[in-house]
């Protein structure tokens, strides 16, 4: 293989000449965390802020800025034993996951005046000597550090990862004024991507307000006055179930469109283009203008939603419960108005282990209509048009992760260089 001028082979790959090969331990020191549960923590008020493997994996970003980020507080009855406050520049990694997520990690930050702990199932990890704040808490969250992990996970379950292991790691170290570049660039597009999960969030928010107001006629559309009425949904079309098509049947090259059961449950209230295709021979398609309910889960949340198609022609798989309305209500309204009122599917979920929903119960559930269809496809109008910006903003937000990814990729291994100011 060509090693590139300026680059040298090493156990991690090619990499620049003035990056060095660096164990775990020669990083990074490793300190005792506690054990305490999340029923030992709060979000008002105490003197110690604790640090949760649940919140690294679900919570919080990559670099957990102190002064802005929001930490539990261990609750005043807590009597911690003694151990070292975590400083800025400290990681604290997550020893114990659902999944291959384990051994995903923060990088802290500003944590100058304040008093932090590292918490249950954590491994506390203090660096040796100066670093740029950032640059672990990028490269430790890597594919590229990352997939050394992989062989040392245990677990069936649950998966876990040891100190040992975590010590036996390889870890790249650049130049600090290039760590330095190299985290700022990767927080830039960060901060974009929050830029526009707090968009979304808002959206979602207006959104939900909106439904409230105009699914129950609280707040009517100029130029419609007339009344609304309640029916059951066995009132307004006639229920088909889905026919035989498995996961296995699915296929890209398929001839037919056609909707698996599981994909329910990630469209929206709308779908207008479902893209799984199969050769199974087309029983139960849709006519247009359907609405349709998965009939399981195993939680009674999931079977509290909908979701309208619109297409003609789309193979409808088993597990979904169909309802063929009557033209005189608007498929796009009707699917809104049964996901603003979940609750009254929900209160008529059975089973233990896996929740089931069947049509004779979705027949006695009632929502209100505006008795004019004009009416009802204003209202679905509007809130599609929500939709739509939403996802606007989702696709924004996805291709600047992408994008991040591919930084990641490329700046984390050396493969591009950033000008050094």
């Amino acid at each position: 293989m060509d090693i590139p001028q300026g680059y040298k082979q090493t156990e991690l790959g090619i990499i620049p000449e003035d990056w060095e090969v660096k164990s775990f331990s020669q990083v990074f020191d490793m300190y005792p965390n506690n054990t305490y549960p999340r029923d030992c923590m709060n979000d008002s008020y105490g003197a110690i802020r604790n640090i949760h493997y649940g919140d690294i994996l679900i919570k919080y970003p990559t670099i957990v800025d102190v002064e802005r980020c929001s930490i539990p507080y261990l609750n005043e009855d807590v009597k911690i034993k003694a151990q070292k406050f975590v400083q800025s520049g400290d990681v604290i990694i997550a020893d114990t996951a659902e999944d291959e997520t384990v051994g995903k990690c923060v990088e802290i930050k500003n944590a100058i005046n304040a008093k932090i702990v590292s918490g249950l199932h954590t491994f506390f990890c203090h660096p040796i000597r100066i670093f740029a704040i950032g640059w672990w808490g990028y490269y430790l969250n890597s594919s590229n550090y990352h997939n050394q992990l992989l062989p040392y996970i245990t677990g069936i379950k649950v998966s876990s990862i040891s100190r040992a292991s975590i010590q036996e790691t390889k870890l790249l170290v650049p130049p600090i004024a290039e760590q330095k570049a190299i985290a700022e660039a990767l927080g830039d597009i960060d901060g974009l991507i929050a830029t526009l999960d707090k968009k979304i969030a808002k959206k979602h928010l207006i959104k939900q307000g909106a439904m409230q107001q105009l699914l129950t006629g609280k707040k009517r559309l100029p130029g419609f006055s007339d009344p609304w009425v309640e029916r059951k949904l066995g009132e307004i079309g006639v229920w088909v179930k889905g026919q035989s098509l498995s996961k296995n049947d699915i296929t890209p090259n398929g001839k037919n469109i056609c909707i698996h059961y599981g994909e329910l449950f990630s469209y929206g209230e709308v779908i207008t283009s479902p893209i799984s295709r199969t050769n199974s021979q087309p029983i139960t398609i849709s006519l247009g203008n359907e609405i349709l309910f998965p009939d399981s889960d195993v939680t009674p949340d999931g079977l509290g939603r909908c979701s309208a198609l619109l297409m003609k022609d789309v193979i409808i798989g088993s597990g979904v419960n169909i309802l063929r309305h009557n033209p005189l209500y608007d498929t796009s309204f009707v699917s809104y108005s049964i996901n603003a009122n979940r609750s009254k599917i929900i209160d008529r979920v059975t089973g233990t282990t896996v929740k089931h929903i069947n049509s004779k119960e979705l027949s006695e559930v009632v929502i209100e209509i505006p008795k004019n269809k004009d009416e009802q496809i204003a209202i679905a109008t509007m809130l599609n048009d929500m939709d739509k910006e939403i996802d606007d903003l989702e696709a924004q937000r996805d291709k600047y992760r992408l994008l991040k990814s591919g930084m990641m990729q490329k700046l984390l291994t050396g493969q591009i260089r950033l000008k050094i100011k």
